[in-house]
């Protein structure tokens, strides 16, 4: 009989034995397990670590392009990647152009040869930054550059262009720096310095002959002209003449527009839910007077919903509202702001002058209406305050009418007979009306009434 402790296992030896085993296996599968979730989960994070980066941080943007010349006509290529908005400078202190990811390229004419500095400035959804400098050589001797004249006529306004005749000078420039007009050779040259130039002006002539009207667009060393010669005759002393003189308060205006990417940011206490709704004043940084302002159309955009701007004259500010949406999908916490591109046009008024246009003068019909044209301000001049028109009428060498008035039915001596003239002025025209007396029926007066 064997004793006990020499070979046999007891009962509580055997459970100890096993618990050894199976806390062993169990290790053993805790540390495949780890294993392999670390595995996936790396694998996963591996995985999604780009999708979040872009989600909720965006590329940094980066500047690029190259530039293309055709005379005075830059063509840019947009070279660069990230960016969701920005500017060009194309350094010849013209206004910042809006920059568009979605253009492929975007061209620029310059007024003159030289060379410039040409500047790309951009930033992304939350608002970081690059810019890139390049300069760029504008040579002037391409057919591209040169000025454009798109329409020059002179049109007779006095029949038969018996002296003094009236005409209208109408015309348009486009791609010029300066536009001059000999208006006949007795009146001064005008100097037009718009872009485009657009003429619409009444001329008397008062002197027979051969008169040319020149037209001449200039830009740079280049030029173009185009003119027209007419025949003016010599003046019936018989005819009843009507010299209209308009004078104006008013005050030269000078014009620019200016583009400025606005940051328009989520505010927290409004904008709990889904949206927040938001009022931005904007202000022009070069002051002048708001006349208008726009938003200047981009790519598509889930970041905002019914915006608009408009002007509030009384302070003088751009008014920009609607209202930001929150994004959907792995976006959490503050939204990045909304880049608005505002576009405002703006003008510097000098103080109010005189200003005397030139005098018309033609025939009045002695029975009918005779539309008489009015001059009109140039174009970078307007009316602040009151027009004064006045009339003078001759018969022969004689005149019948000078007074500070118009002539309301009034009854005047014209070559040895009386007649009714009446004179209503419009906005762009004065219509003389003459009446025979006998052909005005008079009220009939009852006694006693």
């Amino acid at each position: 009989m064997a004793e006990v402790g020499q070979g046999l296992v007891t009962p509580s030896e055997s459970t100890s034995t096993y618990r050894l085993a199976m806390n062993a296996v169990v290790g053993w599968l805790k540390g495949i397990g780890a294993s392999i979730v670390g595995v996936v989960s790396g694998a996963l994070l591996m995985y999604l670590s780009p999708l979040i980066t872009s989600t909720i941080k965006p590329p940094e943007p980066r500047a690029n392009f190259s530039a293309k010349a055709d005379g005075f006509k830059i063509t840019f290529s947009n070279r660069s990647t990230g960016a969701t908005a920005g500017w060009w400078d194309f350094g010849d202190g013209s206004a910042l152009e809006p920059f568009n990811p979605q253009d492929e390229s975007i061209s620029h004419l310059y007024a003159r040869p030289g060379s410039y500095t040409v500047k790309l400035l951009l930033q992304n959804l939350v608002g970081e930054k690059n810019e890139r400098s390049a300069p760029v050589v504008v040579e002037g001797n391409a057919t591209a550059s040169l000025p454009t004249i798109e329409d020059f006529k002179v049109i007779p306004l006095t029949p038969n262009n018996m002296c003094p005749a009236v005409f209208r000078v109408v015309g348009r420039v486009s791609n010029a720096e300066v536009t001059l007009v000999k208006y006949c050779d007795t009146k001064p040259i005008e100097i037009c310095r718009d872009v485009p130039c657009t003429l619409d002006r009444i001329v008397t002539v008062d002197a027979p002959g051969t008169h040319t009207f020149r037209l001449v667009a200039i830009r740079g060393e280049k030029s173009v002209e185009r003119k027209e010669d007419l025949d003016v005759s010599w003046p019936d002393d018989n005819l009843v003449l009507a010299t209209v003189k308009v004078s104006h308060e008013a005050a030269q205006v000078t014009k620019s527009t200016e583009k400025r990417v606005v940051l328009v940011p989520w505010d927290e206490n409004v904008g709990r839910a889904g949206t927040c709704a938001f009022v931005h004043a904007v202000t022009p940084e070069r002051g002048g007077i708001l006349t208008h302002a726009e938003l200047v159309p981009r790519e598509q955009t889930t970041m905002v919903q019914n915006e608009k701007i408009t002007v509030d004259k009384n302070s003088n500010q751009a008014v920009l509202e609607g209202e930001l949406l929150r994004p959907n999908g792995l976006f959490r916490g503050v939204p990045p702001p909304w880049q608005a591109m505002v576009k405002m046009d703006l003008e510097w008024r000098s103080p109010p002058v005189r200003q005397d246009l030139n005098p018309v003068t033609m025939p009045v019909a002695l029975k009918g209406r005779t539309t008489i044209p009015l001059p009109k301000l140039p174009n970078n001049w307007t009316s602040v305050g009151t027009r004064r028109i006045h009339m003078t009428l001759t018969d022969g060498k004689q005149t019948v009418w000078n007074q500070p008035a118009l002539p309301q039915g009034t009854t005047l001596k014209i070559q040895n007979r009386y007649v009714i003239v009446t004179a209503a002025a419009h906005e762009d025209d004065m219509v003389v009306t003459v009446t025979d007396p006998s052909s005005v029926v008079l009220p009939v007066s009852r006694k006693g009434k």
